[in-house]
């Protein structure tokens, strides 16, 4: 989005390229309150202009004028250019209306229809499809419709699933209960599942799953839809696990990693289970005033979910502190 009611062009426009250089997405959306497109062109706004067209955005919304106007595809001086840049206004959402303007040489469609008007927009891998109505009361009216197309090839995505296991069930049959049980839920009964870019920076897709009531199956499903071909890292959490992180490749198919199970319990958030791990919980154990919500609880510690820190959560770390070595690789 840019400033339209500063001066600073130049330094704006040097943003936008500097910013759109920063994606590699297919459709690039431009936001602007008074366009160099307007009802007539703003020649002081050209350095916004010549920097979507340099930047490849396809659509630009903008503001200021109270009438619809849907340009042609442009470059930065208002030419007909073949993927270049719609800018679109659609005219007012209350009913202040400016009239009708002069259809410019730019201009593919300019109507005032003196009604509020929306515009919506459904954006697809190939083409962004815009419908603009009117509304009169209860009633909407069709005024324009457009379509934008992108030469860039389609990127072929996939689908990573596979199932997180186990979470525990008992807060969510009880969690109406009491407001502790509904934080409890949240930290046992649920685990989040991300890819990240190859540098474990950037989420590229992530979802949470989690138990919704009792089923008698704690294995609950993760499905991360349109993943294109590319290098990545998988993290898997749940409160009181130790975060599960490997590498993952799609390469042109669909990839399902089955049963992912996580292992008790990497409180000091080390992305591992160590001795330290088992100094730690045995402290906090013998600290006493354990149970949730004591002053000693923490849900870090609680790696079997039962709302209370105990021996049995010794035991369960130190089996996992065994069984740790080549714990973060996929089978």
């Amino acid at each position: 989005m840019t400033n339209s009611e500063s001066a600073t062009y130049a330094s704006q426009a040097e943003w936008i390229k500097e910013d759109i250089a920063k994606t590699n997405k297919r459709w690039k959306i431009g936001l602007i309150h008074n366009s160099p497109f307007g009802k007539n062109y703003n020649a002081a706004r050209a350095p916004i202009a010549q920097a979507f067209e340099e930047g490849g955005v396809q659509l630009v919304l903008m503001g200021h004028n109270h009438a619809y106007i849907r340009t042609k595809a442009i470059d930065s001086e208002g030419n007909t250019k073949d993927g270049g840049t719609v800018y679109l206004q659609s005219n007012a959402a209350g009913l202040k209306f400016n009239d009708l303007p002069n259809k410019m040489p730019w201009m593919e469609v300019v109507k005032q229809p003196y009604l509020p008007v929306f515009t919506a927009l459904t954006v697809y891998p190939d083409k962004i499809v815009g419908s603009a109505y009117t509304v009169d009361k209860d009633t909407t009216t069709l005024l324009d419709s457009f379509v934008i197309t992108s030469s860039m090839p389609v990127q072929p995505l996939y689908t990573v699933s596979g199932v997180v296991g186990e979470l525990v069930e008992y807060y969510a049959e009880n969690q109406n209960l009491d407001i502790d049980l509904f934080q409890l839920h949240n930290k046992f009964g649920k685990a989040k599942v991300k890819i990240y870019d190859s540098a474990f920076e950037t989420v590229v897709a992530e979802a949470t799953v989690g138990v919704q009531g009792i089923e008698g199956n704690l294995n609950y499903p993760f499905r991360l839809e349109g993943i294109p071909n590319s290098n990545y890292i998988m993290e898997i959490t749940r409160g009181g696990m130790c975060p599960k992180v490997t590498s993952l490749s799609v390469t042109d198919s669909d990839i399902d990693l089955g049963v992912q199970k996580l292992l008790p319990g990497d409180v000091n958030k080390d992305y591992q289970i160590s001795v330290e791990d088992v100094q730690i919980l045995t402290a906090r154990y013998k600290a006493g005033n354990t149970i949730y919500p004591s002053a000693n609880y923490s849900y870090v510690f609680d790696t079997n979910g039962d709302g209370m820190i105990d021996i049995d959560d010794v035991k369960a770390v130190t089996a996992a502190l065994k069984n740790f070595q080549g714990y973060q690789k996929w089978e």
